[in-house]
């Protein structure tokens, strides 16, 4: 594991369409909008952000809904895979490793 990374984050998917949009879905959300690549990076420029559980979405969680990041997620491309690093509320960071798919 790379070095100062405790964590694995498991259960995310993104599906990247040759439109240059995306469809972005971790563990609790549900992200569309628009990608980019410069050299080996791939940025998503989130315009939607819902929760992945309908009645989460419906009715929020504890009165929040999920916020549109103000700056463009970034992951390092790899030959078939995208790898990002988290950092965790509680300070640590989490490594994220997701398949490349292309329809």
């Amino acid at each position: 594991m790379t070095k100062g990374i405790k964590r694995n984050v498991i259960g995310s998917d993104i599906v990247l369409k040759k439109d240059s949009t995306f469809k972005y879905v971790t563990c609790g959300n549900i992200m569309t909008g628009k990608w980019y690549q410069i050299n080996d990076s791939l940025f998503l420029i989130v315009t939607k952000n819902r929760w992945r559980i309908d009645s989460l979405d419906k009715y929020g969680f504890q009165g929040t809904w999920p916020k549109i990041p103000k700056k463009p997620i970034g992951f390092k491309v790899y030959n078939n895979y995208l790898e990002k690093i988290n950092r965790l509320k509680n300070g640590e960071k989490a490594i994220e490793k997701l398949k490349l798919n292309m329809p």
